[in-house]
């Protein structure tokens, strides 16, 4: 703009229609949480109007279409309730996500593909922009299995996040010796745990195997019997 008489100009700008201004100066410049503060929350066209006076009572005005662009959420972390990385065949595995949207006002689902030929819906627990996404499974064959969390707004923007996943059989006792075998249960210097999987010896700390097999073992009377 510019002024015949050489007047001092002073813009100001009302951004959201309520009729007073917002900000005042040539280009003004306004994070998205000042944006937000004003009901400029979502994706969508903005009418915004622009107030140019002289200071001397004259003032004219213009307005101008403020384009907002819609952006697909950030999905901060993805985790899962595996041990390790390590879930047995036939045990529910959790998968959870957080995610946030600078779009306060958009809405979103989730799905969960497993990596195995299944894909099903995960549940959304959500809030001004910011939510969680959890689905359970349960694995049917060993393997490694990639699993993707896909989150779409209600705009139809879509964002992944990917989680490895190792599935392993189910732990079985398949014997337990005392004292190699032994018929004298007396004085009890050994027992022999063995296991149908091949599994590293902290997995089976974590999933209680060890004990679980000897408390098999202990009889009432406090002696132990051998199986398999």
């Amino acid at each position: 703009s510019s002024d015949s008489d050489g007047d001092t100009l002073t813009f100001s700008w009302d951004l959201n229609g309520d009729g007073f201004y917002d900000v005042s100066g040539v280009a003004p410049t306004l994070t998205w949480a000042e944006l937000v503060a004003l009901g400029i929350d979502d994706d969508g066209t903005y009418t915004v109007t622009l107030q140019v006076d002289d200071g001397n009572g004259n003032a004219v005005e213009a307005m101008a279409d403020l384009m907002i662009s819609n952006l697909p959420v950030e999905i901060i972390q993805i985790s899962s309730s595996a041990t390790a990385g390590q879930v047995q065949m036939g045990e529910s595995l959790e998968v959870m996500a957080t995610f946030s949207d600078a779009g306060l006002s958009d809405t979103h689902t989730a799905v969960v593909d497993w990596g195995d030929g299944t894909t099903t819906p995960a549940q959304v627990t959500e809030s001004s922009g910011a939510g969680t996404v959890a689905a359970t499974h349960i694995y049917d064959s060993p393997g490694e299995f990639s699993v993707t969390v896909i989150i779409t707004d209600s705009d139809g923007a879509e964002s992944s996040a990917d989680l490895e996943i190792a599935v392993v059989p189910a732990l079985e006792i398949v014997d337990i010796r005392v004292n190699g075998g032994s018929d004298n249960r007396s004085n009890i210097s050994e027992i022999t745990v063995e296991f149908s999987s091949d599994t590293n010896l902290q997995s089976l700390i974590d999933n209680d195997a060890i004990l679980n097999a000897i408390a098999i073992a202990r009889a009432d009377n406090g002696s132990f019997t051998d199986i398999g």
